[in-house]
Formats: C-alpha cells, sequence, structure tokens
C-alpha cells in the first residue's frame, strides 16, 4: 500500500472551520487500469456537492463519511506519481472551493491543516483537538446513561425526550465557546461563536409540542448557529397564522413579521415536518434550501427575508407571502378568469427569473408551474430551491443522493438515462411548463410512468400541441425546448426574446387580439388520450406526438 502525507493547500479560504486531510492511500491490491484511493481526514461530512481529480482525470467517489473518502480512477499508480490531487466541492453558505493535494514519489513525514498556514506543530496540534474531542464524547456518553437510566423511571416517551433536550441544552450552554480558525497573515487567529439561542415563545407552541412527541432527538442538526446574524429572525418576532400549504419537506404557514423598524409584514414560514414514523431528518437538506435563497435578488425569484428557530432549534424559513399561491393551482382553477395574454406573460417572467438564476450559475432541477408563485399582483416568483445546485465551476450537476423524489414529468433524457442535470435540462422543463400554461395545468404524460416516458421520449415522441395553442408557441418556442441535443436548446435569454417575439406575432395576426385578451378556458383533459406507443402519424387526439 502507498501512503502519501504531506502538504496541501487550497485555492480558495475556507474561513471557520477546521478541515483536515491526514494521508491518502492506494492499496496494493488495485487493478492494472484503476486505482483505488483512500483519503483520510476530518470533517468530511461538512462538505457537499463533492468532485475528486487525479492528474485531471475523474475519481468517481463511491463512499464518503466524516472521516474517510474513497474513489475510484482510471489510472495506473505508476501514472499517478507527481500527481495532484485535487478536491472540489461546497461549504454549505462559503460557496465554492479547491484543494490541491500533491502526490509525491517520497512518502513525507508529516501532515498539515489544509485551510491554515501555520508555523506551530501539527502532530501537537492533532492530539489536543482529539483530546477535547474525546472528553466531549466521553460527556455526551456520560449524559446518554444517565438520561437512559431516568428513561426506566418515565411512564411516557415525550417526558424522555424532555429530559434529553433539558440535559443537552445544559451542556452546550456551559461548554466554554467553540473556537473556529481563519487565516490571518499566515497565523492562527480564534474567533468566537455561541453553540445557539435558546428561545422560549409560545407563538409556535404547536411545532414544540409535535416535536416534543418525536421518538428522537439530534442535537448535531442545530445548524440556526451557522447562520449568517443579518438573516436570523427572532422567534418573538413572529406570529403564526394559519396553515396554507405543504411542500416537500414539511408546512407552510402565513405569518406576520416585525420588522427592526417597527413593521408589521406579511411573510411565510415555511417549517420542517416529521415522518410517518414521527422522526425529523433532512434538516440540512431544509436549511440549505433557505440558504440558497438569501443568494438572489430579482423580481421573479423567490426572495428570503430570513431565518428562524423553534423553540426546539428546528429552522423556519421565513419568505414573503404569495397571495395567489402556486401557479399550477391558480390557472387550474376556473374561477380565474385568464386571457392567453396572461398565461404568455406568466411564460415570459419565468424565462426572466430563470435567466438570472443560470446568470448567477443556479441550476434549478425542478422547473414546474407548481414550484412557481403568484403574489397579489400576479408577479410570478421562481420558488422551491430543494433541488437547486450551485455549478459555477463545471456547469453541471451530477446527483449522488437518490432519496429525494426527482421530478421526471419536466426532466430530459440525458437526466432520466445518466442523472446528469445542466443548465439545458432547466430549458426542457421550461418548455414543460410552457404546456401546463397552455393546458392550464393538465399533468404531462399522465398515465404513463418512468420506463414508458423515457422510451417514448428516445424514439422521437414528445407532448402534442394543446388544443387552442398558437403554432409559434408550440413549434417555435416549446419544442425547440425538447430538443434530444441539449446544447442546441436555446438559452434563457433567448426564450426571453423568442416568448416576447411571440406576443408581438400573435398583435400582428388577424385574431391575434381575440387570442390574447380574450378568456382562455383550460383544455379538457378528454380530449387527450395517452398511449403507450404512438406512430408517425399521430392524431390530435394523443397527448403525444412524434418528432
Amino acid at each position: 500500500m502507498l501512503v502519501y502525507q504531506q502538504n496541501s493547500y487550497n485555492r480558495t479560504n475556507l474561513p471557520l472551520h477546521s478541515i483536515k486531510i491526514f494521508e491518502v492511500n492506494i492499496p496494493s491490491s488495485n487493478f492494472s487500469n484503476y486505482t483505488w484511493l483512500e483519503v483520510y481526514g476530518r470533517k468530511f461530512d461538512r462538505l457537499q456537492d463533492i468532485i475528486a481529480k487525479v492528474c485531471d482525470q475523474s475519481c468517481s467517489i463511491s463512499n464518503f463519511g466524516s472521516i474517510k473518502l474513497s474513489c475510484v480512477v482510471n489510472m495506473s499508480i505508476d501514472a499517478m506519481e507527481d500527481c495532484i490531487f485535487c478536491l472540489e466541492g461546497k461549504l454549505r453558505s462559503f460557496g465554492r472551493f479547491t484543494i490541491n493535494f500533491n502526490l509525491p514519489k517520497k512518502r513525507s513525514s508529516h501532515i498539515t491543516n489544509i485551510i491554515l498556514a501555520s508555523t506551530h506543530s501539527h502532530s501537537k496540534h492533532i492530539r489536543t483537538i482529539a483530546t477535547i474531542f474525546a472528553v466531549i464524547v466521553l460527556t455526551f456518553l456520560i449524559l446518554f446513561v444517565l438520561c437512559l437510566r431516568q428513561f426506566h423511571k418515565m411512564t411516557y416517551s415525550g417526558m424522555y425526550l424532555e429530559c434529553v433536550h433539558t440535559r443537552l441544552i445544559f451542556f452546550l450552554q456551559r461548554q466554554p465557546n467553540r473556537m473556529k480558525q481563519c487565516r490571518t497573515n499566515g497565523s492562527q487567529t480564534a474567533l468566537d461563536t455561541n453553540y445557539a439561542t435558546f428561545v422560549t415563545n409560545d407563538q409556535f407552541s404547536g411545532l414544540k409540542r409535535k416535536a416534543d412527541e418525536l421518538k428522537t432527538f439530534n442535537p448535531y442538526e442545530n445548524l440556526f448557529m451557522e447562520i449568517d446574524s443579518k438573516l436570523q429572525i427572532p422567534l418573538k418576532d413572529l406570529e403564526l397564522g394559519d396553515e396554507i400549504g405543504k411542500g416537500n419537506f414539511g408546512v407552510v404557514y402565513r405569518a406576520l413579521y416585525r420588522s427592526a423598524d417597527g413593521r408589521l409584514i406579511n411573510v411565510a414560514c415555511k417549517t420542517i415536518d416529521s415522518q410517518s414514523n414521527g422522526v425529523i431528518t433532512g434538516i440540512s437538506e431544509f436549511l440549505q434550501e433557505g440558504l440558497i435563497m438569501a443568494n438572489f435578488d430579482h423580481p421573479n425569484v423567490a426572495r428570503l427575508i430570513g431565518i428562524s428557530s423553534t423553540n426546539n432549534n428546528y429552522p423556519i424559513i421565513v419568505t414573503d407571502f404569495m397571495a395567489q399561491g402556486d401557479l399550477r393551482h391558480y390557472i387550474i382553477n376556473p374561477e380565474n378568469r385568464l386571457t392567453f395574454g396572461n398565461l404568455l406573460d406568466f411564460g415570459i417572467q419565468i424565462a426572466k427569473g430563470m435567466t438570472y438564476l443560470h446568470d448567477k450559475q443556479f441550476i434549478h432541477r425542478d422547473l414546474a408551474a407548481r414550484n412557481c408563485m403568484l403574489d397579489a399582483c400576479l408577479v410570478v416568483k421562481i420558488a422551491d430551491f430543494g433541488l437547486s445546485r450551485d455549478v459555477s465551476r463545471c456547469g453541471m450537476y451530477q446527483a449522488i443522493h437518490k432519496d429525494r423524489g426527482i421530478p421526471i414529468r419536466w426532466m430530459p433524457i440525458e437526466s432520466l438515462e445518466e442523472q446528469q442535470y445542466t443548465f439545458k435540462a432547466d430549458v426542457w422543463a421550461y418548455g414543460i411548463v410552457l404546456w401546463e400554461l397552455a393546458t392550464r395545468g393538465l399533468i404531462p404524460y399522465a398515465d404513463l410512468g418512468f420506463t414508458d416516458i423515457l422510451r417514448l421520449l428516445k424514439s422521437g415522441h414528445r407532448l402534442m400541441k394543446p388544443k387552442g395553442c398558437p403554432d409559434n408557441l408550440y413549434h417555435y418556442v416549446m419544442r425547440r425546448c425538447w430538443l434530444e441535443d441539449p446544447k442546441r436548446r436555446p438559452t434563457f435569454f433567448e426564450l426571453t426574446e423568442m416568448m416576447e417575439d411571440v406576443v408581438r406575432q400573435l398583435r400582428r395576426g388577424v385574431s391575434g387580439d381575440a387570442l390574447l385578451d380574450g378568456h382562455y378556458e383550460r383544455v379538457s383533459a378528454r380530449s387527450f388520450t395517452v398511449p403507450l406507443t404512438t406512430s408517425t402519424n399521430s392524431s390530435d387526439s394523443t397527448i403525444i406526438t412524434n418528432l
């Protein structure tokens, strides 16, 4: 086995975190053309969207945890001498990073910190950290044993949870402030940050009761402390109202927010919900969705007002209140009298919002009418960034975690086959959104499953032109969004111009004003049939047509 232990460095500062790589091992049992690398370190689980490379060749990551990352590269061991092991990714809200780790011919004798260029003894620093970590683990074990003993004396599991919660808070509040490190003129500078603020407010008592009924409590899920103080909203400044919807992670409530200047603002509060077994999971992903929104400032993109936390320190994402709800429910409601001009305007607004997101190097990955919100003035706000990814480095995201539902009816062929998502995957989804608008909310491929959808798309079939939809909108815009070659699909900047051009052409037409300004009724689902296969002579009665 080859073991590399030597200096490594990062291209971007990763402040306030101490992430280490200890060594890179290459087991001797590798095949001649493939080499398996085992990278040992600390706190790898803080990293997101990791991409590993050796000599600029992709090293496919098979698994990674807190202290170990494994990957395999199509390269012999001999070819790796004097190479650079590159680790790229994102550290929560601190942005992208790149870490270069040299693989020398000869083994070095020391281990270095990725982040700090310190002159202190690294081995002494590691021993100190290990000692502190051991003390903390031992303390938690003692607390756990004490609570476990008390559990057998209690009647209700809720009382047990309260015991664990109280003791853990007591422990955390009495620990010295966590020391976070940053680079300052080549020396180590300690920055003090508190673990958390525990509030007592009755506005979210219902959420507290739900949390009190949980079977487990994980203090490490408390991420509220890492949020920028400018985004933090005290719980006492929120007055919870009625439930207005449910999302992928939890429930959305209407609320009143008292801002710092004393104004009362109508807001929406998105809270995380428990699973059927009563356990709350995915808090990190839920909080990430809110922090993604903090990067955006555009009239057609949902705005993050701030993030609060419940009495049990579960995050609450606070956004603008959207009086008209999501776009799909709005367009399927027959009481909302809409013109085709209104629907085209919605499409133009979405294209402008997506142009902004792509300029910011974000792939949405879940663009659909249900994930676009409407305010009281019918301004569209693109929302639901639970699947979004920052791809400022490579322009492509490959799914690693597959435990969350994916919107297969809005996905292009390359995403369905290879789970690869580029900017042009959002363009394909935009074409489906236009089809949703033109049908006033019908479900695409309504009766088809994953296998049938993929087979039909690969054979050249696409969704049928809806009744009443102008030819130029369908052929000039939608069909171009659904081109099989992603490179041939337009950008959202081009789509904005194309949609505005469609409106201009309709205005100049003989019956254009009547279509744009007249009431546009929802297309009847009974006017479509959904065959498992279609021929090249598909009639207008089918929901799928052949390219």
